[in-house]
């Protein structure tokens, strides 16, 4: 059995090996595409557990219940901006597709900064349409 700084050390060789030897890069990148097209329904579940997994993060580091109601239900919640410039968020993020799991990655990498909060959907959409200000607040 290896220590936890063994194998930190293994994986940070992997990946400056990873990183400076494009033609390793290529060959996994093959690899993996391959397996995605020959196993997508085991791609899919991984995905979508990761998904969740980062999600429920998210809401977790924002507070877990709606700011506004109080609702707990975790497939209720959504992770709201709270000045409001969320499609300019989602427009500038790099990421092709999946861009609300690219905010939330850049989110937990950079420790959950402040400028988001947890709504329920609910609130979230009548904030929306009420010019920034849900109609439990008014």
């Amino acid at each position: 059995m290896t220590d936890d700084k063994t194998a930190f050390d293994r994986n940070e060789w992997q990946r400056e090996y990873y990183r400076t030897h494009p033609e390793y890069q290529a060959a996994t990148r093959a690899r993996v595409a391959a397996d995605q097209k020959a196993n997508p329904e085991k791609w899919n579940e991984a995905n979508r557990k990761s998904w969740h997994k980062l999600r429920r993060e998210a809401i977790e580091a924002y507070g877990g219940v709606c700011q506004c109601c109080g609702e707990v239900e975790y497939r209720f919640l959504t992770i709201d901006h709270i000045n409001g410039d969320g499609a300019a968020e989602r427009r500038s993020e790099n990421s092709p597709r999946g861009k609300n799991q690219a905010i939330l990655r850049r989110l937990r990498r950079e420790g959950w900064p402040p400028g988001y909060q947890t709504l329920c959907w609910n609130c979230n959409c009548a904030r929306h349409f009420n010019g920034g200000v849900c109609p439990h607040r008014s």
